[in-house]
């Protein structure tokens, strides 16, 4: 199990601009170094792109405005390419211009989901899927994974009883969290394992860069994972958890 010392975290700057609640913040998965992406979940529907020029000069670089309604997860699957989903039960893939690589605009928009979409997921390209492939969440309590070369549905992932709140990778499996307080686990498109993970819904799972999963619940906890094993229970939120992000 890691060893983290909470005294190292410090609050190091604030970005304003939202007109509502952000709810969660991605990171370029191939160039983790300044110029840094972060792209944030929010309620205004706009979706936003900071670059990270200096530590100490933070710019909003692009805001785009293509929602109905609001913006519910966001994934940077390359440094040219990031994907949203939203209440209005699609995902849009969003691609740099040709002409301008400061700009992004909708490239694809995947349907399936029968109700709104919010957690994504992207899985690196390989050689059968060269685009790589995208994992999504729904109300609808799916677990969908999409081809970004077609946009076609590749597995549809059926257990969980409640809205799907969370998902992420583990090596070769995916895991996800839901309103029904299980963690389940799925390889090659089957359900392998699941455990009551909170006594109240959980809200988000993801890896650890050490290997452990972490999961966030309405009951303000956060809890450590090694396989269904809970290795530690964190405490200090006074309200429900919303997300949770780990910066490499």
């Amino acid at each position: 199990m890691m060893d983290i010392d909470f005294n190292e975290y410090k609050l190091r700057c604030e970005l304003r601009g939202h007109d509502d609640d952000v709810r969660s913040l991605s990171l370029s998965p191939t160039n983790p170094l300044p110029p840094l992406l972060y792209v944030s979940r929010l309620r205004d529907r706009f979706v936003s792109e900071i670059s990270k020029l200096r530590i100490s000069t933070i710019q909003l670089r692009d805001s785009t405005s293509f929602f109905r309604h609001q913006v519910r997860g966001i994934c940077v699957c390359t440094d040219e390419h990031i994907a949203t989903s939203s209440r209005d039960r699609t995902i849009r893939v969003w691609s740099l211009g040709s002409d301008d690589k400061r700009k992004y605009s909708a490239s694809k928009i995947l349907l399936g989901h029968t109700s709104f979409v919010g957690p994504l997921a992207s899985i690196p390209p390989s050689e059968e899927y060269p685009e790589g492939r995208l994992v999504s969440g729904s109300m609808d309590t799916s677990v969908l994974v999409w081809n970004l070369v077609n946009g076609e549905v590749v597995q549809s992932l059926k257990g969980h009883k409640m809205q799907v709140t969370g998902v992420t990778l583990d090596d070769e499996d995916i895991v996800s969290s839901s309103v029904d307080q299980t963690l389940r686990r799925w390889r090659n498109g089957q359900l392998v394992e699941s455990w009551e993970a909170h006594q109240s819904p959980v809200q988000a799972v993801l890896k650890l860069p050490s290997g452990e999963l972490i999961s966030g619940s309405s009951d303000t906890t956060l809890k450590l994972w090694k396989g269904k094993t809970s290795l530690r229970t964190f405490t200090g939120h006074a309200g429900e958890f919303s997300c949770a992000f780990v910066s490499l």
